[in-house]
């Protein structure tokens, strides 16, 4: 008989559960969707800004553009995808990721 009076309260508290993880799984992933694909909106319109002001400073200048702003904003855009990947995928893979490629580098600019 006790086993039959706890079965409904067991089964609220599991639809409770299941909800409320739902629930904040889901404004998790529309967050995080959100500030991809705003990285991505930037990333894709000033895509010939951000190669100028990394390449050829000067030439830059010269243009007329601002080059410490641009430079700016692309480190905030790879700050932004570097918190966004490591939410998702987890710190010491989205490190790896970020790091290996400039470790890399500088290994073969000492040779």
């Amino acid at each position: 008989m006790a086993g039959a009076s706890t079965a409904p309260v067991e089964r609220m508290l599991w639809d409770s559960l299941v909800m409320a993880l739902s629930i904040a799984i889901g404004k998790i992933a529309i967050s995080l969707l959100a500030a991809f694909a705003i990285v991505l909106a930037i990333q894709y319109l000033a895509y010939k800004e951000f190669l100028i002001a990394a390449y050829d400073p000067d030439m830059a200048r010269a243009m007329g553009m601002r080059v410490d702003f641009w430079n700016t904003l692309f480190y905030v855009a790879v700050g932004v995808a570097g918190a966004i990947s490591s939410r998702g995928l987890g710190a010491l893979l989205s490190f790896a990721l970020l790091v290996k490629h400039w470790a890399r580098a500088l290994s073969f600019a000492a040779s």
